[in-house]
C-alpha cells in the first residue's frame, strides 16, 4: 500500500501513498554516529514530516550515517554501485520515531489500519515486532548495537518513543485530575445483595484523602470488587467506541475478560469518571485482575505482581526511571527518590544491576557463577559512558543485592515486596492515574507499610492520581482519615453491608482500629477470652497486677479492670 522512498535532502511526494524518508542534521553526529531522519507522509492532505532515528544494516552490520546508506541505495538502484550481499540476520533498516507524541498523533489522524501498514513499511522496530515481522531475537540483537544505544536512543525524546510511543499510540488521554468523587455499584456471586461503596473526597488543609481503604475480614469480596471496577471503567471508556476501537482486558490464562462476561450491568458503570489509566498492583499469583490489554484500545492498562515468585523482573523499569530526568516528583528526580528509598528500607546492602556476558568494563563485578553486575553508583560518567552501561544491562536477569563481599544478598521477604513496588510505581505512575492494590501488607513489617503508605501519598499527589486497596490491615487503616475506610461485612445469609469506622481513623492506635474493625474477629475473641477468665477469677486487681504486669499490656489490663467494674455492680 505504501511506497518507501530514500532521499539525502527532503522532496516532495508524487502521490498519497507514497513515503519520502530523507536525512536531516548532517552538521550534527551523535558520538559519531549521524542516524537522524525525516518520516515525510500525506496526513488528510497535508504534508508532515515526523523526526525519526534510523539504524541501516548493511551486509548484517549496523552503519554509521543515513546519508551515506542512503546514497549507497540510490547508486545501487541505478546500477552505478553493485548490490552488497543481503543480510542474513537483520532488516534493512530499524526505525523509531523521536518522539512519543507523534504516534497519537498520527494515530488520531488516519485510520488503524492505515497506521498500522505505514508503521510496518518504514520499519518501526516495535510495529514489526508486534506484527511478527522481526524476531525476539533480532529485536533484541537490534538494540544492544552500539549505534542504537547510543546515537538512537541517546536522547530522551526517542527513548520514550521507543519504550512507550507504539503501545500508547491509540490510549485516551488521561484525567487532569483523578480525585474525583465516584460510587460503584456491583453485584457479586455468592451474595445477596450489590457491594455499593461510594468515594468522597474532601479538600482538607495538611489532611489528604486519595487513599481509600476497603477493609474486612477475607471472603468478603474486596478483590472480586476491585476486579469489577477495573471491568466498568473499561466498559466506560469503550461505551462511545466501534468494534475493532475498544479496549479488551485478558486474564491470567490469555482469555477476554470484561464487565457483560459477569454480569456487570450498565448502570453500574455508566457514572463512574472517565478513568482511562489503571494500574494493579497484587502479591497473589492466582488472583482475579486482568493481566494485559490490547494495544487498539483507549484504556492505558498495567498489572504488576509485587510477589516474592514472580517472573517480572525489574531492569527495564530501572533504565526507565534513570533516563526520565525531567519528570520530578516533587523536587526530585524519580532516581534521586529510589535511591532514597534504598538507604533507608535496605541500609547495608548496594543494588546490583545485571550486565550482558559479552560487556566488558573493568568497573563491572563477576560473581562466582560468572554473571557480571554492575553497583548502582558505578552508572554515572559522561553522557556516553551511561549510555553505553545502560545498553549493557542484561534484561532478561533481575537486580540483585550486595553485602561486602557478598554478591548474594538475601533480602526479607517485605524489604523485596517493598522494593518491587517501590521501582515499578515511580517508573509507572503518572497523570490521572488510578492505582488499585490489592493487600499491599502481605510479608511488610509494620515499618514498611508506613514507608509504603508514604511514597504512596507523594507519588499520587505529584502526579493528581488516586488509590484505592483493599485490606485487612489496621496498619494500612490507620495512614487514611475515616471518610476513606469503607469496612465491608457479610451475615450468616451472604447480605452485603458497607459500613464507615465509628472512629476517626488517621494516627489511631492499631489497637483501637482492630477492635473497631474486626470487632468480632477471632484474634479479638481471644484476648477477650483471656480476659474475661482472669477477671472471673478469685484474684482481686492489686494480686492480678502483681502476678501479670509483665505479661499483658495496658489496654488488656484496663479491660480486665472493666470487667470487674461490671461484675460487681
Amino acid at each position: 500500500m505504501w511506497e518507501i522512498k530514500f532521499h539525502e535532502e527532503a522532496r516532495s511526494l508524487d502521490g498519497p501513498n507514497q513515503v519520502l524518508i530523507y536525512a536531516t542534521g548532517s552538521g550534527w553526529n551523535d558520538f559519531g554516529y549521524t542516524l537522524r531522519v525525516n518520516v515525510r507522509v500525506l496526513v488528510n492532505g497535508l504534508l508532515t514530516d515526523i523526526p525519526a532515528r534510523l539504524l541501516p544494516f548493511v551486509e548484517d552490520t549496523p552503519q554509521p550515517s543515513v546519508t551515506e546508506w542512503i546514497k549507497y541505495l540510490r547508486s545501487a538502484n541505478t546500477d552505478e554501485t553493485k548490490w552488497k550481499t543481503p543480510n542474513k540476520i537483520f532488516p534493512n533498516y530499524s526505525l523509531v520515531f523521536a518522539s512519543q507524541q507523534s504516534y497519537s498523533d498520527l494515530a488520531s489522524k488516519i485510520p488503524r489500519a492505515d497506521f498500522d501498514s505505514l508503521l510496518t513499511s518504514i520499519q518501526e522496530i516495535n510495529a514489526n515486532l508486534h506484527a511478527g515481522n522481526l524476531s525476539s531475537s533480532t529485536y533484541a540483537k537490534i538494540i544492544e548495537t552500539q549505534q542504537f544505544k547510543v546515537a538512537v536512543l541517546r536522547d530522551l525524546g526517542p527513548y520514550k518513543a521507543f519504550r512507550f510511543g507504539y503501545k500508547s499510540a491509540f490510549r485516551r488521554q488521561p484525567l487532569v485530575e483523578a480525585k474525583i468523587p465516584f460510587s460503584f455499584s456491583t453485584k457479586l456471586q455468592g451474595f445477596q445483595n450489590k457491594h455499593t461503596i461510594g468515594f468522597p473526597y474532601h479538600e482538607i488543609e495538611f489532611i489528604p484523602d486519595r487513599i481509600h481503604c476497603l477493609i474486612g475480614v477475607n471472603g468478603v469480596g474486596k478483590t472480586r470488587y476491585l476486579n469489577n471496577l477495573v471491568l466498568g471503567i473499561a466498559a466506560k471508556l469503550n461505551s462511545d467506541l466501534p468494534e475493532g476501537q475498544r479496549s479488551e482486558l485478558y486474564d491470567i490464562n490469555d482469555k477476554t475478560t470484561s464487565a457483560s462476561n459477569l454480569g456487570i450491568d450498565e448502570s453500574d458503570w455508566m457514572q463512574l469518571p472517565s478513568y482511562s489509566r489503571i494500574i494493579v498492583y497484587s502479591s497473589d499469583p492466582g488472583n482475579i485482575f486482568p493481566r494485559t490489554t490490547n494495544l487498539a484500545g483507549p484504556l492505558d492498562y498495567q498489572y504488576f505482581d509485587i510477589g516474592l515468585d514472580s517472573s517480572e523482573t525489574l531492569p527495564r523499569l530501572l533504565v526507565d526511571i534513570i533516563r526520565n530526568e525531567a519528570d520530578l516528583i516533587g523536587t526530585e528526580s524519580r532516581f534521586i527518590l529510589l535511591k532514597k528509598i534504598l538507604q533507608k528500607v535496605i541500609p547495608s546492602a548496594q543494588l546490583l544491576v545485571p550486565i550482558l556476558a559479552e560487556a566488558t568494563s573493568t568497573s563491572y563485578i563477576t560473581d562466582e557463577a560468572g554473571n557480571q553486575w554492575a553497583g548502582i553508583n558505578a552508572i554515572r560518567g559522561g553522557e556516553m559512558r551511561l549510555l553505553e552501561i545502560l545498553g549493557d544491562i542484561d534484561f532478561s536477569r533481575d537486580l540483585a543485592f550486595r553485602a561486602d563481599e557478598n554478591l548474594a544478598v538475601p533480602l526479607s521477604s517485605g524489604q523485596k515486596m517493598y522494593f518491587r513496588f517501590a521501582t515499578h510505581f515511580l517508573t509507572s505512575a503518572n497523570q490521572g492515574t488510578i492505582v488499585l492494590i490489592d493487600e499491599p501488607e502481605t510479608h511488610l513489617h509494620p515499618n514498611l507499610v508506613t514507608e509504603f503508605m508514604n511514597l504512596l501519598y507523594m507519588v499520587l499527589k505529584a502526579t493528581s492520581s488516586v488509590a484505592l486497596i483493599a485490606t485487612h490491615s489496621a496498619y494500612v487503616v490507620r495512614e487514611v482519615p475515616s471518610h476513606c475506610a469503607h469496612v465491608i461485612k457479610t451475615d450468616n445469609s451472604k447480605n452485603v453491608s458497607v459500613e464507615r469506622v465509628y472512629m476517626n481513623t488517621l494516627g489511631a492506635s492499631v489497637t483501637a482500629l482492630s477492635n473497631s474493625v474486626f470487632g468480632d474477629s477471632l484474634i479479638t475473641s481471644f484476648h477477650s477470652k483471656i480476659a474475661s477468665e482472669i477477671a472471673d477469677s478469685s484474684l482481686n486487681l492489686n494480686e492480678i497486677v502483681d502476678r501479670y504486669n509483665g505479661f499483658l499490656s495496658m489496654d488488656m489490663l484496663v479491660k480486665i479492670r472493666e470487667l470487674m467494674k461490671h461484675q460487681g455492680e
